[in-house]
């Protein structure tokens, strides 16, 4: 009986590891699939965008509403994204997000740095797992 507690135990700590691991790695990744987003469909649309991270990435990336919004509002604060409103069909306005040159310069940088850092983890990795 108390092996069976400890296993139990043992899983609820490793589910809230790798839980957070999840959440801190994919918020910074999420910036990265929301500029690569705009780029190949843009201009486009917040709800749009979420529903393509979600898609694209077979479920892997499922951010909340509210935080691609967030994420949106802060890459337009620093001017890596600008925004319009449109009309979609059926006539619903939408703010349509576009990529600036500035977005583009750091949508570069920063997939060379995940390729750098996936490559590091490869070499780190070796032949373990």
């Amino acid at each position: 009986m108390e092996l069976i507690i400890l296993v139990f135990l043992v899983s609820v700590v490793v589910r809230d590891i790798i839980e957070g691991l999840k959440s801190t790695l994919l918020s910074g990744f999420y910036l990265v699939a929301i500029l690569l987003i705009i780029k190949r469909f843009g201009p486009v649309y917040g709800y749009r965008i979420r529903k393509l991270l979600v898609n694209l990435s077979g479920g892997v990336f499922n951010p909340s509403e509210s935080t691609v919004y967030t994420l949106l509002r802060n890459l337009e604060k620093k001017n890596m994204v600008t925004s319009y409103w449109g009309l979609v069909k059926g006539g619903v306005p939408r703010r349509f997000y576009t990529l600036t040159n500035k977005g583009n310069t750091v949508l570069i940088r920063a997939l060379d740095l995940v390729d750098d850092i996936f490559k590091a983890l490869k070499n780190i990795r070796g032949d373990v797992l």
